[in-house]
């Protein structure tokens, strides 16, 4: 579903949270704005369609819905502490893709917003980092525009761990901050890893374990078969 098609179901209160349209009250009560524009609100909740907010005295503006999913998405981390990864898989020369690692579940204790990273002569803006020691994994949120080549190719340079978040997907079935959370912690389907900082130590290590293998099965192809004589009857 396109984005211009999902109404707007998340909006920035007076704190600067982000609020789902089914925690305030209807109208301009709800006191919100728009994460993009900054323009007042209203909260439509009828009996007849879906509840949502619009802009006040005028039509929506584009991109209100990605900028409040973005921002709502990085709350969702920021108040977190745990997330679920997918397979780490890679092409390896000689041995075709192989899964690198498991799916996990990853406990982190710091989370950074809209952080600027230089690295290598480099520079990206990574939606979100979360910090587990010195360890660092970046989230990427894709709603519209995911992460292109050029960026992609930056961020293998720079050797940064990223997930990648497709909430494109799930537009019509996000009608709550639960099922929002259950996309971005629990589901494994619509993340994608663009690069792990330890590909190559992975790579390596992986390589070695397929060589150990690979002559471990050769060697038992030449071990000699001995047929097994049974012993004759005696008379």
């Amino acid at each position: 579903m396109a984005t211009n098609e999902v109404k707007l179901p998340f909006a920035q209160n007076p704190d600067g949270r982000m609020v789902h349209i089914s925690e305030v009250p209807n109208g301009l009560a709800c006191d919100c704005i728009c994460p993009k524009c900054q323009t007042s609100l209203v909260a439509k909740k009828g009996k007849k369609m879906q509840h949502h907010f619009a802009h006040e005295g005028r039509g929506s503006c584009k991109g209100a819905v990605e900028s409040a999913l973005h921002k709502a998405a990085k709350q969702v981390l920021a108040e977190g502490h745990v997330i679920h990864l997918p397979e780490y898989w890679c092409t390896i020369q000689g041995f075709g893709n192989q899964k690198l690692f498991n799916e996990i579940v990853w406990e982190y204790q710091k989370v950074a917003q809209e952080q600027q990273i230089k690295e290598c002569g480099e520079h990206v803006v990574a939606d979100v980092v979360l910090k587990d020691g010195k360890r660092k994994l970046i989230i990427e949120i894709a709603v519209t525009h995911p992460i292109d080549e050029e960026k992609a190719g930056k961020i293998r340079k720079m050797n940064l761990s990223v997930v990648e978040i497709d909430l494109k997907q799930h537009l019509d079935t996000i009608h709550n901050f639960d099922d929002l959370k259950k996309i971005l912690i629990d589901k494994l389907h619509n993340k994608t890893w663009i690069h792990s900082s330890k590909k190559e130590e992975l790579i390596l290590k992986k390589r070695q374990e397929l060589i150990t293998e690979l002559k471990s099965h050769r060697n038992l192809l030449k071990t000699p078969v001995i047929p097994n004589k049974s012993p004759k009857n005696k008379k």
